[in-house]
């Protein structure tokens, strides 16, 4: 025997449509402009330029004002035993030239140089009394060819002293 109750709720069917709406109607907001200086991609832009105009003042300055390698008082000490050659300078590695001495018209011995010093000995013939020495930073003057004007001395950072000169 079957359920009268059940019989008649499996009889009358629900139709599936909604009769409401399930979600609201939404109102448009109304747009607004914000200011240019608040847009993401001008703060963007105003910082990266930011950026780099800071970095190129450093660069400039550090241009401007990093010290320049160069040699500068010289002092040269003649014995019978040594020729001793000292100057001033930034702490980097230097080149040292003899002019005029009795191996050619110019000389490499810059593997005489410890620090900002160089010993010469006398018996190795390298220099005489007709000779001059020429101090110059190395890094700064890799492969360019050896001044020995003035003007050319003074580009190169560079500092001659003769053998005549010494006292």
């Amino acid at each position: 025997m079957s359920n009268p109750t059940a019989v008649s709720s499996a009889g009358a069917k629900r139709s599936l449509e909604s009769l409401g709406d399930l979600l609201p109607d939404l109102q448009e907001a109304a747009a607004t402009r914000r200011p240019l200086w608040r847009h993401p991609a001008f703060l963007v832009s105003a910082g990266t330029t930011f950026a780099a105009i800071v970095v190129m003042v450093v660069l400039l300055l550090l241009g401007t004002f990093a010290p320049t390698e160069s040699a500068s008082a010289p002092q040269l000490t003649v014995t019978d035993d040594n020729v001793h050659l000292s100057w001033s300078g930034s702490d980097v590695p230097y080149d040292l030239y003899v002019i005029g001495g009795p191996q050619g018209e110019l000389l490499d011995v810059s593997q005489l140089v410890v620090g900002r010093e160089a010993w010469i000995p006398a018996h190795a013939r390298l220099v005489d009394e007709d000779s001059c020495l020429l101090v110059r930073p190395a890094e700064r003057n890799a492969g360019k060819d050896v001044g020995t004007s003035v003007p050319e001395l003074e580009a190169q950072g560079a500092v001659r002293v003769c053998l005549s000169d010494a006292g």
